[in-house]
């Protein structure tokens, strides 16, 4: 009932106006079987979605830790990662792509309809601790 597929993307990290192979990209499902769920897309593969939803019209908390080739998303007060994602080494380093988007993904498609508060870059990964602190 004119729900998308794709609540929205809440984070992207590619060229500006395109999908390229080396972007990354943190979304949550909409309309779908399973939705409210987060979505991680590494370049122009389908997505991995996380185990837990969240309901419609609810704030949530997400982190997305990179550390070398692994990918980890947090929800909520997750002790456990929703997403992890190991990248073969021969992609692991994504091309440094210096592009950030929030509300929205790179290609302009599926961008979030609603808002977001306290949006924060950390230049390393984070400790297990500090991702707890930061889901409270």
């Amino acid at each position: 009932m004119g729900v998308r597929d794709v609540a929205g993307w809440m984070f992207s990290r590619d060229y500006d106006l395109t999908l390229s192979s080396g972007g990354l990209h943190l979304g949550l499902t909409g309309g779908t079987e399973q939705p409210g769920r987060l979505m991680l897309q590494v370049g122009d593969d389908n997505p991995l979605f996380g185990k837990s939803s969240t309901p419609r019209w609810q704030w949530g908390r997400a982190v997305l830790v990179k550390s070398g080739n692994k990918f980890d998303v947090y929800q909520a007060d997750a002790e456990e990662p929703e997403i992890s994602l190991e990248l073969p080494s021969k992609q692991a380093e994504l091309p440094s792509i210096a592009e950030f988007f929030f509300g929205g993904r790179s290609d302009r498609q599926e961008n979030w309809e609603g808002k977001l508060d306290e949006v924060a870059v950390f230049d390393r990964a984070l400790k297990s601790s500090e991702i707890a602190e930061l889901l409270k």
